[in-house]
């Protein structure tokens, strides 16, 4: 394509110095005019001598004629060949109008094969290597911004309802396991991936890591709700049927809100109540 490119530009310059320039065939024609002009003028004077010698009676009636077809001759041919000129400068703009159209048609074709983002960033990964063909539906690259970090999180089908949007988000990176950072909820995806069973959301970082990059793995708690002084207990204490193991049985609680970590105790027990940890079966 840059070849096509390549030889639509010399023809168009080659074109342009013939219309625009110095063009040795206009100029040849131009100067069978002038010879022209010049042999015109000679046959109208000797015709215009003919004429008064005739008029004075004296010479020969044919010779005046032929005086006079030399002369018309020769007006006839300064203007076949000032039509010839004009003709050729028509020919020649015409040429130079086709080579100029070829080239932006070439350029127009070249945008066509040129693969552009729609945002500014930066390239994290290619699929394809150079000589390969694509398609329209290949992904071949990913390509990404520098500033705003989007964060993925996979919700859970069960939980999916207690999420809204701007909830907070406290998140641990495996890349800063020293440091919790907070987010909030900026988009709930409504279709389940039927694979994971759960719900894709998004969210942006209200205090982020100096340093962040594509693809960083974490864990991420939401915070749906907040209780003051809330009575919990781990949620591998709580058995099935919202059972806890006491030191006096098992006993039936009332829960409230939980994470994958705690469980709220809304009644049943207390903070004097010592309870065991379900023996596996």
């Amino acid at each position: 394509m840059q070849n096509r490119i390549k030889d639509a530009e010399i023809n168009l310059k080659e074109l342009e110095s013939e219309y625009r320039g110095n063009s040795s065939l206009l100029s040849s024609i131009e100067l069978e005019i002038k010879t022209a002009k010049d042999q015109m003028n000679l046959n109208r004077t000797n015709y215009q001598r003919y004429q008064r010698l005739w008029s004075q009676g004296i010479g020969k009636r044919v010779d005046l004629e032929q005086a006079e077809l030399a002369y018309k001759t020769s007006q006839n041919q300064v203007r076949n060949l000032e039509k010839k000129l004009e003709q050729t400068r028509n020919d020649l703009r015409n040429r130079y109008d086709m080579a100029r159209n070829r080239l932006s048609t070439e350029k127009e074709q070249l945008r066509d094969f040129e693969i552009r983002s729609e945002i500014d960033g930066v390239i994290y990964a290619l699929n394809k290597e150079e000589g390969e063909y694509i398609t329209a539906q290949d992904r071949f690259a990913e390509i990404g911004g520098t500033g705003d970090y989007v964060i993925q999180m996979n919700i859970d089908e069960e939980d999916i309802s207690k999420i809204n949007l701007g909830d907070t988000v406290v998140l641990d990176l495996d890349a800063y396991p020293n440091e919790v950072y907070t987010a909030r909820i900026q988009k709930i995806f409504p279709k389940k991936d039927e694979v994971t069973q759960t719900f894709l959301t998004e969210g942006s970082f209200v205090q982020a890591p100096s340093k962040l990059y594509n693809g960083l793995s974490g864990e991420a708690n939401i915070i749906v709700s907040k209780r003051e002084k809330a009575l919990t207990i781990p949620s591998d204490y709580l058995m099935s049927g919202n059972m806890v193991q006491t030191e006096d049985g098992s006993k039936k609680v009332k829960i409230g809100v939980r994470n994958i970590e705690f469980v709220e105790i809304m009644s049943g027990i207390d903070s004097s109540t010592l309870i065991l940890k379900p023996t596996e079966e």
